[in-house]
């Protein structure tokens, strides 16, 4: 019943076609320790930093492979991912482009 793998982009449990995965990109994610937005989300003008409150930081700049490295800097980190592909296309896949 102990399951620690946060899971983007997909159902976790494969409930089948009722819950199709994410089709877009994800360019960053910040796991924080405190409410970062209370209102409106306005999309970042430039890639996230970390602070205080940053438990773990990903860019998805990788490019290749299947690591995805956490660069938040955290005290006892870092906590990295691990990238795994599946699905009908294969995917997820790297993409050159960035929003910054």
């Amino acid at each position: 019943t102990y399951d620690p793998y946060i899971v983007l982009g997909a159902e976790k449990h494969d409930a089948g076609s009722a819950y199709p995965s994410f089709d877009g990109w994800l360019d960053g994610l910040r796991i924080s320790n405190t409410v970062r937005y209370s209102a409106t989300f306005t999309p970042p003008a430039a890639p996230f930093t970390t602070d205080g409150s940053t438990m773990a930081l990903y860019h998805f700049d990788e490019g290749t492979g299947t690591s995805v490295a956490d660069v938040s800097g955290t005290t006892g980190g870092p906590s990295s991912g691990e990238l795994r592909v599946g699905g009908n296309p294969r995917g997820p896949v790297w993409s050159g482009e960035s929003p910054f």
